[in-house]
């Protein structure tokens, strides 16, 4: 009966003000911080422009810039917009009864001439004018189409099945809302990372993690969705033929398992050349150079070009950066298949939906890539056995400076006989054919996927009444459903830190502010029946820490 304001707050993620030589009383009267990591620089801004509230970001390191910005808006009612504090921008409606619409509007660039403001604005009026019933028509439009491109249906008496249903149904979802822009979401929060700058394996892409989300989407005819992974690694291509020269002496293209959305960044020519040496165990690790360690003691040790170092520690104020007690190796380092896997994805979108330009200008150039980096190793050749021999690399993330290790053997069998295809349908390269065939009809057979494995891997399994536990015939057929069983292993071995489950299903499995899809919780909870999406029965009991959704 006496309606109240109702306000809208917008605020900045990053909200820790540093002294700026010179500048804080500028930053300040545009309503804006800045923050400084070494060389780079995060700028957040607020901005009333009229009724809408606006934020924009701007980093910048180098020749590098990317902006973003988030625009909100208020229809149907006379609104006002004003500063609460240094961080946070309120919008807030008159007091009346009755509906109102509340407007979000985003846009991003690299280009710092773009007013990524007023591209957020404009996404917003264009809203505005569609108004509120046809926006939610769009959007239904879509997820009916959506879901009409295949679904699977899963039933058994101790609802099992139906879990499993569920948790395949949540997980498109997942993909469908965040799979749809020029970049896939990461594995860390996806798109609903919330803590700002905490983060606790920085910003950049894991293949594993983004195969997971990514292997089986094409089994599940939503092939649309692969779009932001093919714009990513497409782009940065460049970047990757030039890893392969510098990092490793090679040819074609070399895909860090571990990389930043734009790729292996340019390195100077005699760190490049020292680091080809150490990487192809041509130098022993304990002679690398003053410079070289000066170079690469500031790096993301999380990248996979420098993860041979461990955490720092501080001693009388600077940062001693040691190694992981293996010399040049470590997690990721030695991994070169994350190329080859990628590429096989590019075939197998061409296996679902046949497009000979499709495989020529986007295909074939990464299977190619992969081809040609295996091929041109200084580290791979024939032995006296007359068989081709890789060594000095990891397998996976384990058994560093090894050699034919199962993951690289089982990526070179995945990739010479489709870019041998490729070629032959596009009626190029015959002499590189030759020489891929000469190789693949030479290799090390590959080992059974699982074989080293001790324990089933990304098992669907809960612990309520009907539970199937990880033993027997029953782990294989779970690895095998659609691709979908990276999803998440519902099992947490002792010591990782009893990941919590979240109400929207996401879990910190990975540690602070890593929320992930890898242990949804059972589709009703017990606490409060509500039901989620999927049609099963509800379990007898929740997971422990499981939430409704």
């Amino acid at each position: 009966e006496r309606p109240d304001p109702v306000s809208v707050d917008l605020r900045m993620l990053r909200y820790q003000v540093q002294y700026v030589r010179g500048r804080n009383f500028e930053l300040a009267q545009q309503h804006a911080i800045e923050f400084r990591t070494a060389e780079h620089t995060a700028t957040s801004r607020l901005e009333i422009r009229g009724p809408r509230g606006v934020l924009t970001q701007v980093f910048r390191e180098h020749a590098f810039y990317g902006s973003s910005a988030v625009a909100v808006g208020i229809l149907g009612r006379p609104a006002q917009a004003r500063y609460l504090n240094q961080s946070t921008l309120r919008l807030t409606a008159a007091p009346g009864r009755g509906r109102f619409t509340i407007l979000i509007g985003s846009a991003a660039s690299f280009d710092p001439d773009t007013d990524v403001a007023g591209l957020a604005l404009a996404e917003l009026e264009a809203a505005a004018e569609r108004g509120f019933d046809a926006l939610r028509t769009e959007t239904a439009d879509w997820w009916h189409a959506f879901w009409d491109k295949g679904f699977v249906y899963l039933h058994s008496a101790e609802g099992q099945a139906d879990f499993v249903e569920q948790q395949y149904t949540y997980f498109l979802y997942l993909m469908g809302a965040s799979s749809r822009g020029r970049y896939p979401p990461r594995f860390g929060g996806m798109l609903w990372y919330t803590d700002g700058d905490m983060r606790r394996w920085g910003s950049q892409y894991w293949w594993a993690n983004t195969n997971a989300y990514y292997g089986g989407l094409m089994p599940a005819n939503r092939l649309e969705l692969m779009d932001p992974l093919f714009h990513m690694y497409s782009g940065m291509r460049e970047a990757a033929a030039l890893a392969a020269r510098q990092q490793w002496g090679s040819r074609g293209l070399w895909i860090p398992e571990t990389t930043f959305f734009s790729g292996p960044e340019r390195l100077p020519e005699d760190v490049a050349a020292e680091l080809r040496d150490l990487y192809l165990v041509r130098k022993p690790y304990e002679q690398r150079s003053a410079r070289f360690q000066w170079f690469a003691e500031t790096k993301m040790r999380h990248n996979s070009r420098w993860n041979f170092q461990a955490d720092g520690h501080w001693d009388h104020g600077h940062l001693v950066v040691p190694s992981k007690d293996a010399g040049i190796f470590g997690h990721t380092t030695h991994i070169l298949g994350a190329g080859a896997r990628i590429a096989a994805l590019y075939w197998q979108r061409h296996e679902y939906a046949p497009d000979e330009a499709w495989l020529r200008e986007r295909a074939y150039p990464m299977l190619k890539g992969a081809a040609e980096f295996y091929r041109h190793f200084p580290n791979f050749g024939k032995g006296d056995d007359g068989l081709y021999h890789i060594r000095h690399l990891n397998d996976g993330e384990g058994s560093w400076n090894s050699s034919d290790t199962p993951y690289e053997l089982r990526a070179m069998h995945r990739v010479f006989p489709v870019a041998i295809r490729a070629a032959e349908l596009l009626s190029v390269d015959g002499d590189l054919r030759q020489a891929w065939r000469e190789i693949l009809d030479h290799l090390p057979p590959a080992p059974a996927r699982d074989a080293r494995r001790s324990r089933p891997y990304g098992a669907f399994v809960y612990p309520g009444e009907g539970a199937i536990e990880p033993i027997g015939p029953e782990p294989e057929l779970k690895r095998r459903f659609l691709g979908f069983t990276r999803l998440g292993s519902f099992i947490d071995e002792p010591g990782i830190g009893g990941a919590r489950i979240f109400r929207n299903r996401l879990r910190l499995r990975e540690g602070p502010g890593a929320a992930r899809p890898r242990r949804p919780a059972a589709s009703r909870c017990c606490a409060c029946s509500r039901a989620g999406p999927g049609t099963g029965t509800r379990p007898s009991a929740c997971a422990p820490g499981a939430r409704s959704s």
